[in-house]
């Protein structure tokens, strides 16, 4: 079976990384840019992410931003939270939700870029597509 009727799907390390993208993980952070499309103040609480009423997470979230607002809880298990906190203060705030499980930092590149700096990350995997553009 292919991905939208295009070709075969693959083996090997990404495919196996892939697989495994929820497996173990208890909680996510997450920045604002990847739950919303605008920065600022919310300007109401009717936005409820990109994903629905749905989402994939079925984790607790954590949201940064410098706009905290109350929690969204959704179905599946996930629950956004929206905290104006330091990469430490976040990761901390995640590993009480995630109980004995790991937290995953699933960006944007700003707070994989801010983790990094913290040295918070003890585990990256990196995709590279091989494409030309031009």
């Amino acid at each position: 079976m292919g991905f939208h009727g295009e070709q075969e799907g693959t083996v090997g390390i990404d495919e196996a990384f892939a697989s495994r993208w929820n497996t173990g993980i208890g909680a996510e952070i997450m920045g604002r840019n990847k739950f919303a499309p605008e920065s600022g103040r919310w300007p109401d609480e009717e936005w409820r992410g990109w994903w629905g009423e749905d989402p994939p997470f079925r984790t607790p979230v954590v949201v940064l931003t410098h706009h905290p607002r109350p929690p969204l809880e959704l179905d599946g298990g996930t629950t956004f939270y929206f905290v104006d906190a330091d990469p430490a203060e976040a990761l901390t705030r995640a590993r009480e939700l995630a109980g004995e499980l790991d937290v995953r930092i699933g960006g944007g590149a700003t707070i994989i870029r801010e983790f990094l700096r913290a040295d918070l990350v003890d585990e990256m995997h990196v995709a590279v597509v091989p494409i030309v553009l031009g």
